[in-house]
């Protein structure tokens, strides 16, 4: 009994942390092109990390934590460097010359680069029919929406933009997956710090190497900017950065990285919304797609962890809440 209600708990848990960043982390592409409208891409991430992880170091520290060590330090610039500074300043980055649905769009690439990650690396298994059925339905629906819902087939974006937001999704699953299987398993918390500061000091020297020190002032962000950055800060980093730490840890790499599927959905329904762009037929059917891959991976999932019973998840992540357990 104790051990169904546990898979239950988890269950609920996973389901929560899923849509906050389905919804969360799908709008941060309508908040980027907004803080774009004043800031340079560079400095809007390095900003927004140092900020956010100054504030969850300070919140770790005050809560009883330790002074982490040079081995946590090194372990955490990993992903900071993978995912935040070469992860997240690609997508800003490109968000300069390509639309924000586009951008989301091409980071829906991120389940097939961890599906395929995880078969290649050894013991790795060949993904289930569920699986593969749910990568297909999301990447139909992705390719929908590059050819019907933004500008039309045979749309021109420049390809270097293009280029920079698939690099960055190789760089995030190749950081999902060490963090998968990183033996250092500090709280959920001190993790997110750590890779945001070390992440956002590295969007600090793109930013310098950029020359945007050079041309930027604080007097020249707008009221919008200012909003969109403090969103960003609050809310899609310190809040949710702990949600997804935790979630890589509780959860299977292909299940995690379903939210790139969702994220375009959000991002063109958000963009409709604010900024009035067209909906078009392929565009809603395309959404449906999406989210109709999504729910297959999920299900198969489900029922995966219902025969094993609560197994690596429970163990790793607990069922008390967004915490992993304390070194």
């Amino acid at each position: 009994m104790k051990k169904r209600v546990a898979i239950g708990l988890l269950s609920v848990q996973l389901c929560a942390a899923l849509l906050w960043i389905y919804l969360v982390w799908g709008s941060t592409y309508l908040s980027n092109r907004i803080a774009l409208e004043s800031m340079p891409p560079f400095l809007i991430s390095g900003i927004r990390f140092l900020i956010a992880g100054g504030a969850l170091q300070m919140i770790c520290l005050l809560s009883g934590g330790k002074l982490p060590g040079a081995r946590d330090w090194l372990a955490a610039a990993v992903p900071g460097v993978l995912m935040i500074a070469i992860g997240q300043g690609s997508m800003v980055y490109a968000g300069q010359t390509l639309p924000s649905g586009i951008v989301a769009l091409l980071f829906a690439l991120l389940p097939i680069w961890t599906t395929l990650m995880q078969w290649a690396l050894p013991g790795g298994a060949c993904p289930g029919a569920g699986i593969l059925v749910g990568l297909a339905l999301g990447s139909a629906g992705m390719a929908l929406l590059v050819s019907g819902g933004n500008g039309g087939l045979g749309a021109q974006w420049p390809m270097g933009a293009l280029a920079t937001v698939v690099a960055g999704t190789l760089s995030w699953a190749v950081a999902a997956l060490y963090v998968k299987r990183s033996s250092r398993q500090g709280s959920a918390l001190q993790a997110s710090a750590m890779q945001m500061l070390t992440g956002g000091a590295c969007l600090m020297l793109f930013a310098a190497l950029n020359g945007e020190w050079q041309t930027f002032s604080f007097a020249q962000v707008t009221s919008r900017s200012g909003l969109a950055m403090a969103y960003l800060v609050v809310v899609a980093s310190v809040i949710t950065y702990p949600v997804y730490n935790w979630l890589v840890k509780a959860a299977s790499p292909t299940l995690m990285a379903t939210f790139a599927f969702v994220n375009p959905v959000v991002a063109l329904y958000l963009g409709w919304l604010v900024f009035d762009e067209k909906m078009s037929t392929m565009t809603v059917l395309s959404s449906v797609l999406i989210l109709l891959g999504v729910i297959a991976i999920t299900w198969t999932q489900a029922l995966a962890s219902r025969s094993t019973g609560p197994g690596l998840p429970v163990k790793m992540a607990g069922v008390g809440g967004l915490q992993a357990s304390r070194t």
